[in-house]
């Protein structure tokens, strides 16, 4: 089978599969919160044990993270990463299928440090968050916008195997300004506008992008997108870290003090410096919350 057909035929199976998945959605929805949990917990040691090439890459990185820990605690740090992962992934397709409604995304999270956010908001100026692909971290957007915060995410839409700007319509259903990637020059214009209309415009920095810089994550090089640090400096607009970690079957959203930003005139050290400093800020919760992270999702040498 061609490239061509083998795309084809996967873009049938996932309509096809699609509706079915929505219904087994509505009815786990049904089903305890804690008897969920469990079921859960029970399923996902299904791909710890056959995952082999997944389980190493992971277990390889956090034994450079916590090269400390013993291995029975490695082991035990991604197998609870597992669960947390098929639990969030399971509360995505209920966001995706569009059935928490405000008051259930309400009800799903604490926040601590939100007046640090609401000081920042005052000044009547756009706000970048900075975030990372730790927790349930979608629902951390969610509960922001249901509290009526001017809440704008940039974001790469699904290709059309589902529908037509399937993302992009998600997005606006939960009150939130999708901002859809494209090239850097239009998302960066796309950016910038948001943020001269006051907007909260969420950024997640863990990831790789266009035009990426070195940086050190678990004392180990990483290249990582400095977009952030870019319009932080071309803004003067503060950077406030906001990451989510489960409790249960809830979730607590932690709003985090601004990064300190370097301005001096030498705006390429300062642009990799300060995306440094956010990085760290990430590594430091990622330690404090080892099971919320994707740890089979980077490969370090």
């Amino acid at each position: 089978m061609d490239k061509k057909s083998s795309k084809t035929l996967k873009k049938i199976i996932i309509k096809i599969c699609y509706p079915m998945i929505i219904l087994i959605t509505k009815i786990m929805y049904q089903i305890d919160g804690v008897l969920l949990h469990n079921i859960i917990k029970t399923i996902s040691f299904v791909p710890f044990v056959t995952g082999i090439k997944k389980r190493k890459i992971a277990l390889n990185n956090l034994n450079i993270a916590f090269p400390h820990k013993k291995t029975k605690e490695h082991i035990n740090i991604y197998r609870s990463s597992l669960t947390r992962i098929a639990l969030n992934g399971l509360e995505f397709a209920f966001i995706a299928s569009k059935q928490l409604n405000k008051n259930a995304v309400l009800d799903k999270c604490t926040v601590e440090g939100l007046e640090i956010l609401d000081r920042a908001v005052k000044s009547g100026k756009g706000i970048i968050l900075l975030s990372a692909h730790i927790g349930n971290f979608p629902l951390a957007y969610l509960w922001l916008a249901a509290k009526g915060y001017p809440v704008s995410i940039v974001f790469k839409e699904m290709k059309n195997y589902i529908g037509e700007n399937f993302y992009y319509n998600l997005m606006q259903h939960y009150n939130i300004h999708p901002i859809t990637y494209q090239k850097n020059t239009r998302v960066t214009k796309n950016i910038l506008s948001a943020l001269g209309n006051g907007k909260i415009v969420i950024l997640t920095v863990d990831q790789k992008g266009n035009n990426n810089i070195p940086v050190k994550m678990f004392d180990r090089q990483v290249r990582i997108f400095p977009g952030a640090a870019v319009l932080a400096r071309k803004t003067g607009l503060p950077i406030i870290p906001v990451f989510a970690h489960r409790q249960g079957i809830y979730h607590k959203i932690d709003i985090l003090q601004p990064i300190e930003l370097k301005t001096t005139r030498y705006s390429k050290q300062d642009i990799i410096e300060n995306t440094q400093s956010m990085i760290d800020t990430i590594e430091s919760y990622i330690k404090e919350y080892p099971e919320e992270w994707l740890w089979s999702y980077y490969k370090w040498h």
